[in-house]
């Protein structure tokens, strides 16, 4: 009987080990030797599985990534019919979690390397790209009068909080700077009634 193949679940343990080293020290202070030690493999196992370095970071970012598409797709399935904009908000100004706070260091750093990294910039681009077309098109079921670029500019200005509102979690800030962000998003929605 053949053996199976181990590939997946030790990318899978390398990553969940990168990530976490990346979390805790950063992207340039997360050495291929601590991240060998966290998944409890020897460094020759990163190599093989994963490659080098830049191969490390590469499968990190696509994998976080890849997980920021389905909570984008899940968040527009449940901004629905009714209130759109309101669920929006919502959404994306909700009290965040571990989780969260976790994927938000992660794209920090990987945004952080994407200035020396064109593959990096590349896919963090896409990622911004992709979240300011989803806010626009809810958006424009709201507003289905007001011209692309109106709702473009209103859709970038949203996400800009968001993420900006997403990168100061670590200060642990009182509750109200949430409700200055989702305050800033509805006055730029507002925009697009006048």
């Amino acid at each position: 009987m053949p053996r199976r193949s181990l590939a997946a679940e030790r990318t899978t343990q390398i990553l969940d080990a990168f990530e976490h080293c990346v979390v805790q020290h950063g992207l340039s202070g997360a050495s291929l030797e601590m991240v060998a030690q966290t998944a409890g493999v020897q460094r020759s196992i990163l190599r093989h599985y994963i490659g080098n370095r830049d191969d490390l970071i590469h499968a990190m970012a696509e994998r976080l990534t890849a997980r920021y598409r389905v909570q984008l797709k899940e968040m527009v399935d449940l901004v629905g019919d009714h209130r759109r904009f309101e669920r929006l908000v919502d959404l994306l100004f909700a009290t965040p979690s571990d989780e969260d706070f976790h994927d938000v260091v992660l794209a920090e750093a990987l945004i952080a390397g994407a200035e020396h990294d064109a593959h990096l910039r590349e896919l963090m681009s896409a990622l911004v790209e992709e979240t300011i077309a989803a806010v626009r098109d809810i958006l424009r079921l709201e507003h289905p009068e007001t011209g692309a670029q109106g709702l473009w500019e209103v859709a970038h200005g949203i996400v800009g909080i968001y993420f900006n509102h997403g990168s100061l979690h670590p200060l642990q800030l009182p509750v109200r700077h949430r409700s200055a962000a989702r305050g800033c998003a509805r006055r730029l929605l507002a925009t697009l009634d006048g």
